[in-house]
């Protein structure tokens, strides 16, 4: 694989930013954005460990919401005498 040599800018002539570009740089000279973006990468680190953790909850919905449905199913009700359920009103702590 080979790079194409970047194009020369003659000596004494600058680019002529774009819109785009120009409207970047405006936006970066603001302080509030600047100190937010340099807040947002000071925590990079922290935010690709959070999107990382939710997208695997997120692949687990269909096991949590089977799981919670079976639970839901025998209704049974934690108290601090045991458990209750339809078929037996009380039963002794294990």
């Amino acid at each position: 694989m080979t790079l194409a040599p970047a194009p020369e800018i003659p000596v004494g002539e600058a680019p002529i930013p774009s819109a785009a570009q120009l409207a970047l740089a405006d936006k970066l000279n603001d302080p509030v954005v600047a100190g937010a973006l340099t807040s947002l990468l000071d925590r990079a680190d922290l935010i690709a460990v959070l999107i990382d953790s939710l997208d695997g909850f997120i692949a687990r919905t269909e096991v949590i919401g089977n799981s919670l449905a079976t639970r839901a199913s025998r209704r049974s009700v934690p108290t601090c005498l045991g458990f209750w359920t339809r078929r037996h009103a009380w039963s002794p702590p294990i």
